[in-house]
């Protein structure tokens, strides 16, 4: 828009037409400009990016409380485009010159979100912790250290932080850091913990401050928690958390660890969990990573022995209802109530030269009890990595995020990942398997960040995409994968 008009329209009178009409934009959405989002919103609901159009950043532009979108001056096209961004809450109706919140720019790349272990203790002495929380391996920053980090999240853009540990409700100043997060408008959307330490209490003084979060809460199934968590009693107690979140309207989630041992209640356990109210169960496969390796016992389970038991439950969650949603490690998600699945390993086409081949661990990366910043928890153990995790008590976060050899690898593109991995250029599923997981690749060397991830080799090379489907469609012929495209190549098995 042109400057000149943009300032008449600001000074126009309210009176210039009877039905005026002023926006502001909205609270629930943050526009600013990153480094690599020079125009974009984020819907704070649900944490989702969209990068604006010209007309879409003029709209915001003037969604200020001063400009009339009823002036006859304004373009029809822009007043269209205002009502659109009006129904997706973008921007809200308000009475001239009321507080529009600002356009800001950050000097860096878009960080979304941060995971942020604020401890490395923990009151549990689990069996297969990533950063060995029972010892308290990555300790625990003091809380001016940890009220500094707040600052600097707010100063980059961070919108929200999930809460976890060790065990973050262990700290005693755990909520002086909910309150300053509060202060600086970063919302928390998880918390992750064990759940012993959630009480009415918790959750009543959570609610007094406006914050509402989910709660993520293991649970390593049935009849063998308690000898995984390492605490007598430990399963019993959570089922009884799980009903009074569900009591209190709080969003949960809860992830079970598959090894020898629990593989025969899968069943059982995802079943237990949609009784006590979990909106959302994830499985994954044990990892011999963090205390697994001392601990393990021989008792893990290979990528091919947990695909068949997944192959082994799916007729079991449609026979038991489909009775909440479940991510089967990686493989597949089912959803509640629905025939309809989606197959993980096949991503949606991107701009292999842009898109990195992790963009979580670009995008949300995790902050260690001690202050380091690592791709996500799963790396965080491997000791072939730690030497480039950025030390936030040395340095900013901005440059820690713009300036360290950890983002420079988190950021590279699934272009160059492929190039430098002549196995990825000749496999012929390299479209859709973009490189597969840095952490999964990390197992085979945990010193090659942008290895081969050989466990998605596996998915790709045994068709195991083919005896997903046929097995769906031998459950039911209503089933359906969403997410599959027209030109996957199938039926070489």
């Amino acid at each position: 828009m042109d400057l000149a008009l943009l300032e008449l329209a600001s000074a126009a009178p309210a009176f210039a037409q009877s039905d005026a009409r002023f926006y502001r934009r909205s609270d629930l959405i943050c526009c600013g400009s990153w480094t690599d989002h020079p125009h974009a919103v984020i819907d704070r609901t649900q944490l989702r990016v969209y990068d604006l159009s010209s007309l879409d950043q003029t709209v915001m532009e003037l969604a200020n409380g001063k400009i009339n979108f009823n002036l006859p001056m304004l373009p029809e096209a822009l007043r269209r485009r205002a009502q659109g961004l009006e129904q997706r809450g973008w921007i809200i109706p308000c009475e001239r010159g009321a507080e529009a919140g600002q356009l800001r720019t950050y000097p860096n790349h878009l960080i979304l979100a941060i995971k942020w272990g604020i401890t490395g203790r923990c009151n549990f002495r689990c069996r297969h912790c990533f950063v060995s929380a029972p010892d308290a391996r990555f300790g625990e920053l003091p809380l001016e250290d940890c009220l500094r980090i707040i600052h600097e999240m707010a100063q980059i853009g961070v919108q929200a932080v999930t809460l976890t540990g060790g065990e973050p409700l262990v700290r005693e100043d755990f909520f002086r850091i909910v309150d300053e997060l509060v202060k600086n408008n970063i919302q928390i959307t998880m918390i992750a913990t064990n759940g012993a330490l959630v009480t009415d209490r918790l959750l009543d003084q959570l609610e007094a401050r406006g914050c509402k979060p989910g709660f993520a809460m293991s649970f390593d199934g049935v009849g063998w928690h308690d000898w995984l968590r390492g605490i007598p009693g430990a399963e019993a107690q959570l089922m009884g958390k799980f009903e009074l979140l569900a009591r209190r309207g709080y969003y949960t989630t809860s992830a079970m660890t598959l090894h020898r041992k629990n593989l025969g209640v899968l069943r059982q356990t995802i079943h237990r969990l949609a009784d006590v109210g979990v909106s959302y169960a994830i499985v994954n496969r044990m990892l011999d990573l963090g205390e697994w390796q001392k601990n393990g016992e021989g008792l893990t389970l290979s990528q091919a022995e947990i695909f068949r038991a997944y192959l082994d439950y799916l007729p079991q969650f449609f026979a038991d209802g489909m009775p909440i949603r479940v991510t089967l490690n990686r493989i597949l998600t089912l959803h509640r109530g629905s025939y309809d699945y989606e197959i993980l390993p096949i991503k949606p086409p991107c701009s292999f030269a842009d898109h990195p081949v992790c963009s979580d661990a670009h995008r949300v990366p995790m902050i260690l009890g001690d202050g380091r910043l690592s791709p996500c928890i799963a790396i965080a153990g491997m000791d072939g990595m730690q030497e480039h995790f950025p030390d936030l008590t040395k340095v900013h976060l901005r440059d820690a995020i713009e300036h360290s050899r950890l983002f420079e690898l988190t950021g590279t593109s699934i272009e160059a990942h492929q190039q430098a991995n002549p196995k990825c250029m000749a496999c012929p599923y390299h479209r859709w398997c973009q490189g597969g997981c840095p952490a999964q690749a990390l197992e085979f060397d945990d010193t090659n960040y942008n290895g081969v991830d050989y466990l998605r080799c596996e998915f790709f090379e045994n068709h195991w995409t083919d005896q997903i489907l046929r097995r769906m469609q031998e459950i039911s012929p209503q089933t359906h994968c969403t997410n599959l495209p027209a030109d996957f190549p199938l039926g070489k098995e």
